[in-house]
């Protein structure tokens, strides 16, 4: 039989044993935690979306580019016109790159630029500049556009109800819009020619100080 004594000091013992015990099955549990955690945890992964169908008359972007190359730039630069570098296409832009022109003459730098839409309602128009001067100093600069006229001046709203109210036509809509831009691009010829107006062209003069685009000013002066 134990004595009192002996039963006090093993109490005792165990008692100052007691955290070191503790903590070590702490221990254990901490690193079996490490051993099945993952830093990179998988997120869910998400369903991927049907795209729409689009209906017969639907114009990829593809398709509108490879019209206006083979359509509309030969007729751009048989009248004279000079191509520029092409921007090139980002990624989550609206645009696809853009098609531009320019042609200069004495105290004058004209520019002209293809941009299009692309969808249920194709279309081409042209983004227009004039700078003009005297003796080597540009004295008015225009800028502007060469548009459907039906497009100004009304709203979004009323421009949306119209589309949906208009039932579509059996022709080729890529066709049509290659044929807008063409006519388009006859308007603001007539106007760089001759200072012809149009309905569907506008050119807004800007305000003061004028001076020559950055890489033609040596050219002019």
């Amino acid at each position: 039989m134990k004595s009192w004594l002996t039963i006090l000091i093993n109490r005792a013992v165990w008692v100052a044993r007691l955290p070191f015990v503790k903590l070590k099955a702490l221990d254990a549990r901490i690193v079996r935690a490490l051993e099945t955690w993952d830093p990179w945890p998988r997120l869910p992964r998400r369903k991927r979306k049907k795209r729409r169908k689009h209906g017969p008359g639907w114009i990829s972007p593809k398709a509108m580019m490879a019209g206006i190359a083979n359509e509309l730039v030969p007729a751009a630069l048989a009248l004279g016109w000079v191509m520029q570098e092409r921007w090139p296409a980002r990624k989550g832009e609206r645009r696809f790159g853009e098609f531009n022109f320019e042609r200069i003459a004495a105290d004058r730098v004209e520019y002209l630029g293809f941009d299009f839409q692309y969808g249920d309602d194709p279309d081409v128009w042209l983004c227009l500049a004039l700078w003009t001067g005297e003796a080597g100093v540009c004295t008015l600069f225009r800028t502007g556009a060469c548009w459907g006229r039906s497009r100004y001046g009304k709203p979004l709203w009323r421009r949306i109800w119209r589309s949906l109210r208009q039932e579509r036509p059996a022709n080729d809509p890529l066709a049509e819009a290659l044929a807008l831009g063409l006519q388009r691009l006859q308007i603001a010829e007539a106007y760089f020619k001759e200072g012809a107006e149009h309905p569907d062209l506008r050119l807004i003069p800007t305000l003061p100080p004028y001076q020559w685009p950055d890489r033609y000013a040596d050219q002019m002066g």
